[in-house]
């Protein structure tokens, strides 16, 4: 399907409009059959990526409600970055982002927003002169990995991250 909303609007979520994204996610993880699935963002979590410029996080808005977000972070030489994983050169590691993550609310799945939201992300890592995105999916969420491939991201190692969950580690070259 593709994206056709009324009123969508895309704006930047920070310290303000933060507490949206938490109720959202709530209301997906209620959503998910599994721990496995879906690793949930936490307010202290996000709160010093914000303030640190190491997160950007992208609201999409319907007559002001919060549907869906997608986050990019910047890791940098941070031990979370997935270059490590992939064995990236070290001089490689600042010009890695990742599409952290992209939830969608229960009501609007199916509508393309998580591959809008990815490309969308992907374009930001464009302008703001990064090389490699790299994103993580559970390998039983089969619409994410659906979404991921439609992006243009390869599999590149199945491997074991937030306390032990199974990952794909995704790689696209930004072009």
């Amino acid at each position: 399907m593709s994206l056709m909303l009324e009123n969508l609007s895309l704006k930047p979520i920070t310290e303000d409009n933060l507490d949206d994204l938490l109720s959202l996610q709530n209301e997906i993880v209620k959503q998910i059959n599994s721990d496995e699935m879906f690793e949930p963002e936490t307010k202290d979590g996000l709160l010093p990526l914000i303030e640190n410029d190491k997160i950007y996080i992208l609201g999409c808005y319907t007559d002001q409600t919060l549907i869906a977000y997608g986050t990019l972070l910047f890791p940098k030489f941070d031990k979370e970055n997935l270059g490590y994983d992939l064995e990236f050169a070290k001089e490689e590691l600042p010009f890695v982002a990742h599409v952290d993550s992209i939830a969608v609310h229960p009501k609007y799945r199916g509508l393309g927003l998580q591959t809008f939201i990815g490309n969308y992300l992907g374009s930001i890592a464009k302008n703001q002169g990064f090389k490699h995105l790299m994103s993580t999916v559970s390998p039983d969420n089969f619409h994410s990995i659906n979404n991921v491939f439609k992006q243009g991201y390869k599999i590149k190692k199945l491997t074991s991250k937030y306390g032990g969950k199974k990952r794909y580690i995704f790689y696209k070259e930004v072009k």
